[in-house]
């Protein structure tokens, strides 16, 4: 069998998807791959917060970046995630999980509903974005 490229066709780009990307390590991280040239998807529940990031980082650096306002720890999140890469023509390269949260005080002083959203988010959340994008970066 013969394959034949379109030569019409535009190649997917390689995209480094970074979570928890609006402040603190997240934001440092994006400005860091946004330096080396990646392609960026940043993803954070705060749509207004995301909104100032890509021109930050397009000015600093040239990079191409896309947002994804989305909480991550919702069963649709690995699929919008998906067609947010699929829509900016790339597949994921990199998957930076960021996203986290911490509780400080007494463990036994935090409603259970805390406690569930910290483990939400910060191991199931983290383990199923990994296995969801693991089988296409290798």
């Amino acid at each position: 069998m013969t394959v034949t490229r379109d030569p019409g066709a535009t190649a997917l780009k390689p995209f480094t998807i970074i979570t928890g990307a609006t402040e603190g390590i997240g934001h440092a991280i994006a400005r860091r791959f946004a330096a080396q040239r990646h392609n960026l998807l940043l993803i954070a529940r705060s749509e207004s917060k995301l909104s100032a990031a890509p021109a930050e980082l397009r000015k600093a650096a040239g990079a191409e970046v896309h947002i994804l306002p989305l909480d991550i720890t919702t069963s649709e999140a690995p699929p919008e995630i998906d067609v947010a890469v699929a829509k900016a023509r790339g597949y994921a390269h990199i998957l930076v999980n960021n996203a986290g949260i911490g509780l400080s005080g007494a463990f036994a002083e935090h409603q259970s509903e805390e406690v569930e959203r910290l483990l939400d988010l910060n191991i199931k959340a983290l383990t199923v974005l990994t296995h969801h994008v693991l089988p296409g970066m290798r």
